[in-house]
């Protein structure tokens, strides 16, 4: 991997907060999900052995197929901090809240909105002149959160932390 290779999803993240800003929020929380559940499973898959068999994990029926797997891997492979996790889940059901709700729904219904009021990165970050950084509408919570996700990633769970197939004691 080049140096400059692991911040290759932030142009693509880039064109999707741009994206995000003119579309509606059921779009901006769909297409937000589904870059930051991309992005976990390439980063899954830089973790684990490189065989050409590990793809199927993720496809169709795959133990590693839907979102809440994924979360559940990364923490159980201790690639998570309990808050991310926690972070992570309600991103999943944010997202699945948009995906299967028939009617009209937005970031303001009680639902979403508690929800993302429950991110950790909602209660605000800390900044280096002692002040604290928050966001106060629901949506933006969303996506800030969405956003700390992806640069967490790239920053702790590199290339470098890839998986060796063992070798067999037998083998020659």
């Amino acid at each position: 991997m080049t140096p400059s290779a692991k911040y290759d999803w932030l142009h693509d993240y880039n064109q999707i907060v741009r994206i995000c800003k003119d579309e509606s929020d059921r779009a901006a929380a769909l297409l937000a999900a589904s870059f930051l559940e991309h992005v976990i499973s390439e980063k899954l898959k830089s973790f684990f052995v490189a065989e050409k068999s590990i793809g199927k994990l993720f496809e169709g029926y795959g133990p590693l197929a839907s979102f809440s797997a994924k979360i559940d891997i990364a923490f159980a492979l201790g690639l998570l901090t309990r808050d991310m996790k926690s972070d992570l889940g309600i991103v999943r059901k944010v997202r699945n809240h948009f995906a299967h709700h028939p009617k009209h729904t937005s970031f303001a219904d009680n639902l979403v909105r508690d929800l993302c009021a429950n991110l950790t990165t909602a209660k605000g970050i800390s900044t280096e002149d002692g002040g604290v950084f928050r966001q106060e509408q629901p949506k933006d919570q969303y996506l800030f959160a969405v956003v700390f996700s992806l640069t967490y990633f790239d920053r702790f769970i590199a290339a470098e932390s890839r998986r060796k197939v063992p070798k067999w004691p037998l083998s020659k």
